[in-house]
């Protein structure tokens, strides 16, 4: 989310995200493919495969038609599919309300977001044959990491933050301390942090574009050049290594709290109330005014156990808001818009409160 920034693209570093997602998608030759991610057709173009593209806005892939979209793939064999979180979200809640099971899909890759532990629950009771992966990258970095769904269902709880797998081969992955200036190799190698620490995630590798067009500015902010040519990137995120060496995020550097001079990171606490009955998704914003808990909800809540888990993560004085539907990207429909929601706040768009125990609240 934010302005988004031309990447600098060139025959070489396409050719190396071609192999970098060949060595881990599983291709085969007869595979028929129906991507929501543009650079996946190129890939297909490289491989041989046929790629089919459904008639729907790929500007709005949680609104797609679900009915349609299955048809389609059934109509033309599509053997794999990859998207967000969001348009397979629609997918798997049409076929789940209608019986509905997809087992001629062989290979499903979810990517662009971190994933609603609901929808963990439902992928492989529609795509009963499929290998599932969840992939973490970026435009800059695709792929980063990548995990199997039964190995995030199996570990969902194991730390705080959501979990994206060990990075790729072909990327190079360290984490550095997020307050460190980094203007060269050895700035990085001497601000990295422990296991299991908190560091901004920095990728290296061919595949990693060197820069972005017209656009000096975030070029110095994001990228490191390297002796061997190529560069480190800044990602933006906030995340550690397991004692396995798996990668995790716990959020946006930029969207964290500030509270008493540290920095609370907002995907944990967000994972936990989103994990509460009838809380359909949360957000945790700060405003110059006060930290505001938005959340998106079905029903009423308990709120002893938002408190519960806002105390357990250091948040003890914050006020909430109630919204219809918590804006996203557009891009992907998946991530939270915490950019629109500031926004919203500060312009008094949004009116929040403080919390009372005692408050019910249902929707009409």
């Amino acid at each position: 989310t934010g302005t988004p920034k031309g990447a600098d693209r060139t025959h070489g570093s396409l050719i190396e995200q071609h192999l970098a997602i060949r060595a881990h998608g599983n291709d085969q030759a007869d595979d028929i493919d129906s991507p929501c991610f543009p650079v996946v057709v190129l890939h297909n173009l490289c491989c041989g495969i046929s790629t089919v593209m459904p008639c729907l806005d790929l500007a709005k892939p949680a609104h797609t038609d679900a009915e349609m979209v299955i048809r389609y793939w059934k109509k033309h064999k599509v053997t794999r599919i990859s998207s967000a979180p969001a348009f397979i979200q629609a997918i798997c809640e049409y076929a789940l309300a209608k019986r509905i099971q997809l087992p001629d899909i062989r290979s499903v890759i979810v990517g662009g977001s971190t994933i609603p532990h609901a929808l963990t629950l439902k992928l492989d009771s529609v795509f009963t044959q499929a290998q599932i992966l969840l992939v973490y990258g970026s435009t800059e970095a695709e792929p980063i990491a990548h995990l199997s769904l039964s190995a995030l269902r199996k570990d969902w709880n194991t730390y705080a933050g959501h979990l994206v797998g060990k990075p790729v081969a072909e990327a190079e992955v360290c984490l550095t301390n997020p307050d460190a200036k980094l203007d060269n190799e050895q700035d990085v190698q001497q601000s990295q942090v422990a296991v299991e620490d908190v560091g901004e995630i920095l990728v290296s590798g061919k595949h990693v574009l060197q820069g972005y067009i017209d656009n000096p500015e975030s070029n110095r902010d994001s990228k490191i050049p390297r002796a061997n040519g190529l560069v480190w990137h800044k990602t933006g995120d906030a995340g550690f290594f397991d004692t396995q060496g798996r990668l995790w995020l716990v959020g946006r550097i930029k969207d964290a709290l500030l509270i008493d001079g540290e920095r609370i990171y907002t995907f944990a606490p967000e994972k936990e109330l989103d994990a509460l009955a009838n809380i359909v998704r949360s957000a945790l914003i700060q405003t110059p005014q006060a930290i505001v808990l938005v959340l998106q909800t079905q029903a009423t809540r308990n709120f002893q156990q938002i408190l519960a888990v806002l105390a357990k993560h250091h948040i003890h004085q914050a006020q909430y808001v109630l919204i219809d539907e918590m804006p996203v990207d557009g891009r992907h429909n998946s991530k939270i818009d915490r950019v629109q929601l500031k926004k919203q706040l500060e312009q008094g768009k949004l009116k929040p409160q403080p919390f009372a125990v005692e408050v019910r609240y249902e929707l009409p």
